[in-house]
This record gives C-alpha cells, sequence and structure tokens, in this order.
C-alpha cells in the first residue's frame, strides 16, 4: 500500500443506515469497505476480514467479550495494521464499520485509530423514536436488511408495546448521546439517516472526505421500512399519542 492511503472507519449505532452505507462505498472503485471486523456472531460483509475471537459457544456475547479481552490486547494492532495494509492495490481508502459498544469490547481500539490517523465517518439517527421502531420490527420480524426473499416477513405490520418502547427510548438516546462525545476533536465526518435523502450530495461529501474521484454509485440495497410510520405499525395512534406526550412528537 502506498503512504497516501486514507485508512477510515464508520463509527454508529444499529439500523441508522450503516449497511447500505457500507456496500456502497464499497462498490466505489477505489474504495474497501468491510462490514463490522468486530461482530461476535454470525458472518459479515467481507467475511474474511472479520476478527478472529476465541469462541465458546455456551456462553453469550457479553461474557465472550470479556473472555476475549486478552486475545485482543495481544493482536488488536497488528490484525488492523494486515487490515489496513494487506488489500489488493489499487484502492485509495480502505475502512470497515464499527458499532459504538464495540468501543468498550475491544480495548485499544480508540487509542489504535488515534495514533494512526484513521479518519472517523461518524453516522447518527437523530430521528431516535424511528431508530427504536425500527430496531423492534427488525427483532419481531428478524429481516433486518432489504434482501431476497425478506419482503413476507418485513411486510407484516408492528405492534408495539410501549413499555417497551419508552425502556429502548431511554437506552438509545443514551447511546447516542456518547456516540456524539467522540466526534470532540478528532478528524471526523458526521452524517445523519437524514442525509440519505441528498444521495449525492452525501456520498461526495465522503469521497472528498476520503480523496477518492467522485462516482455515481446508487444505494446497494433499498429502504427495508416504509417512512409511513402509519405503514408499519398497527397501533399507531397509541404510538403517536405516547410520543406527543413524551416530547416527541416531531419524530412521528
Amino acid at each position: 500500500m502506498h503512504n497516501n492511503l486514507k485508512k477510515f472507519v464508520i463509527i454508529t449505532l444499529p439500523r441508522s443506515g450503516s449497511t447500505v452505507l457500507v456496500k456502497t462505498l464499497d462498490n466505489h472503485p477505489q474504495i474497501f469497505c468491510a462490514g463490522e471486523l468486530f461482530y461476535f456472531q454470525g458472518k459479515i460483509y467481507h467475511t474474511e476480514c472479520q476478527f478472529p475471537f476465541w469462541k465458546i459457544k455456551i456462553l453469550g456475547n457479553k461474557i465472550n467479550y470479556l473472555i476475549n479481552f486478552p486475545n485482543v490486547v495481544l493482536r488488536l494492532r497488528r490484525f488492523m495494521n494486515n487490515f489496513y495494509n494487506n488489500q489488493e492495490t489499487g484502492y485509495k481508502a480502505v475502512g470497515f464499520k464499527m458499532m459504538y459498544q464495540h468501543i468498550l469490547y475491544m480495548p485499544g481500539i480508540m487509542r489504535y485509530l488515534e495514533k494512526n490517523q484513521v479518519k472517523i465517518i461518524l453516522l447518527t439517527r437523530k430521528n431516535i423514536l424511528r431508530n427504536v421502531l425500527s430496531d423492534m420490527k427488525a427483532r419481531e420480524s428478524g429481516v433486518y436488511h432489504n434482501e431476497t426473499g425478506s419482503d413476507q416477513h418485513a411486510s407484516k405490520k408492528l405492534h408495539v408495546d410501549l413499555r417497551l418502547l419508552s425502556a429502548k427510548m431511554k437506552e438509545t438516546e443514551k447511546w447516542a448521546n456518547k456516540l456524539e462525545s467522540i466526534a470532540a476533536g478528532k478528524n471526523c465526518l458526521k452524517i445523519d439517516y437524514a442525509d440519505f435523502v441528498n444521495w449525492e450530495e452525501m456520498t461526495g461529501n465522503i469521497f472528498d472526505f476520503l480523496g477518492v474521484h467522485h462516482a455515481h454509485i446508487p444505494p446497494a440495497t433499498e429502504r427495508l421500512n416504509s417512512p409511513v410510520l402509519e405503514n408499519m405499525i398497527d397501533n399507531f395512534e397509541e404510538v403517536k399519542n405516547w410520543a406527543t406526550k413524551n416530547g416527541y412528537a416531531e419524530m412521528i
């Protein structure tokens, strides 16, 4: 790899459009972009790049992450160097996706990013309500992305448990605030899910940030859920009233 290679990471929370962004950037001829290198359970986009965790199947993911702390300490720097430096020649930018929670489970990752001048694309979703509803629907249907064969399960409307909604809103707001805090003083480009509406402008800003040429690359996948909440939620009026009562009316 040449010295002008731009190293980058997309740091985000679930249900913020990161999958379509990763796959779209990877379709650019000068960009290599992998999925969650530190995803423990299951395969990622560009599985060949996944971190080699120790896995004890009978234990939960959080416990397995804790067990892997010494593994991470020993391997992380070499693993990251290999990831950024050993891709095929011709790329001007190499990056991956990292969920904010992985900062907690991968000791030393932020220090590595800072020391190696890795550019950060901070992908947010300021409409927390839609983020949470999308997550609830995905968990209930088992369908997280718009892929072949997903329509049947994804089209079923979600009946929202308001107590669960309230709990998830508080948790997601907490993580969203932590996500925003990491941008301070960093070489960072902030993008919000709402910016996807202006696709060409948004991707153009990313291409400039990464130092690659502009290219017209359509979204790699289509949106899974309807932008009209009435089409997605069975008890929409209940949710609307709850949102109005709790100060989230503008997010409906």
